[in-house]
C-alpha cells in the first residue's frame, strides 16, 4: 500500500518539557494497526527538530510510485501549528507537510498523503458539554488550513483543535491514538478514510477526564485537501480506487 512513517519523541531532557509516558503504548498500536493495512512502517524516535526535518525529507526524495499512498504518524508536544523535537525547538506543521507537495515528492503526485498529528495545539483545556466543544470547533476549524499545503490530496487528522491541549493517559496512551487505532483495527478495510477520521471524532469527543468538579474533553480536528475518499484495503481486487 504505501510508506507509513512513525515520528516518536518520548524523552525531552533538560529542555523545559515533560517527558511523555504512555506513549509508547501508542507506538506498540500504531504499528499493529498501520501493518495489517499493509503499510511499510519505518520508526523514528526522539528526534531533534532538525533531524524530523532531514528524515521526512530524505524520504520525500524515495520513489513511491510503486506505492498507493503515503502515511506519517508525528507523537510529540505540540503548539499552534507546530510541533517540537526532543531538543524543545519547534518545527511548523506546514513545513513537514510541504516536502510531499507534487514539486517536491512528484512520486506521489494525486496519491493521499495522510497525516496523524497527536500533539497539543495550545496550553488551554477543553472544558463543558458537548455543544461547548462542537462551537469550539466552528470557531477554530478554518485557521487548521494553515497546516496543509495549498495542493490537493492532503488529509491531516489531527488529535486537537487550535489552542487545545491533547489528552493522553500515562499507562494506556493518548486518548486520540488509541481510538484511532480501535477504528483501524475494526473498520479500515471497509471504510473510507474520512469515515474512519469521523468515527475517531465520535469516539475521542465521547471520553472525559474528571478531577474534582473539572471535566476535561476533546475534539480532534481533520482537515483536508483530498478529491476522493479511498479505502486503505490492502486487498486490491476489494479497494476501491482513489479517482
Amino acid at each position: 500500500m504505501g510508506i507509513a512513517v512513525v515520528i516518536i519523541n518520548k524523552t525531552f531532557s533538560g529542555t523545559g518539557f515533560s517527558n511523555r509516558p504512555g506513549s509508547e503504548k501508542d507506538l506498540e498500536r500504531i504499528k499493529i494497526s498501520f501493518r495489517k493495512l499493509d503499510l511499510k512502517v519505518l520508526v523514528f524516535e526522539d528526534l531533534k527538530h532538525c533531524d524530523m526535518i532531514a528524515k521526512l525529507e530524505n524520504i520525500s526524495k524515495k520513489y513511491h510510485f510503486q506505492y498507493d499512498l503515503f502515511m506519517c504518524c508525528i507523537m510529540s508536544h505540540g503548539d499552534l501549528f507546530e510541533v517540537f523535537g526532543v531538543d524543545g525547538k519547534s518545527v511548523e506543521i506546514r513545513t513537514l507537510t510541504d516536502m510531499f507537495g507534487p514539486k517536491q515528492c512528484p512520486s506521489l503526485r494525486e496519491k493521499p498523503k495522510v497525516f496523524i498529528i497527536q500533539a497539543c495545539q495550545g496550553p488551554n483545556f477543553q472544558h463543558g458539554s458537548v455543544i461547548q466543544v462542537d462551537r469550539a470547533r466552528r470557531l477554530n476549524i478554518a485557521t487548521m488550513r494553515e497546516m496543509i499545503p495549498e495542493s490537493a490530496d492532503f488529509l491531516l487528522g489531527v488529535s486537537t483543535i487550535p489552542g487545545y491541549l491533547s489528552l493522553r493517559n500515562t499507562s494506556k496512551g493518548s486518548w486520540y491514538i488509541q481510538s484511532l487505532c480501535d477504528i483501524l483495527d475494526k473498520h479500515g478495510c471497509r471504510l473510507g478514510i474520512h469515515e474512519i477520521l469521523l468515527e475517531v471524532n465520535r469516539q475521542v469527543s465521547k471520553m472525559v477526564k474528571i478531577e474534582g468538579e473539572e471535566r476535561y474533553m476533546q475534539m480532534p480536528a481533520p482537515v483536508t485537501t483530498l478529491r476522493g475518499d479511498f479505502i486503505m484495503n490492502p486487498n486490491p481486487r476489494l479497494n476501491n480506487p482513489f479517482f
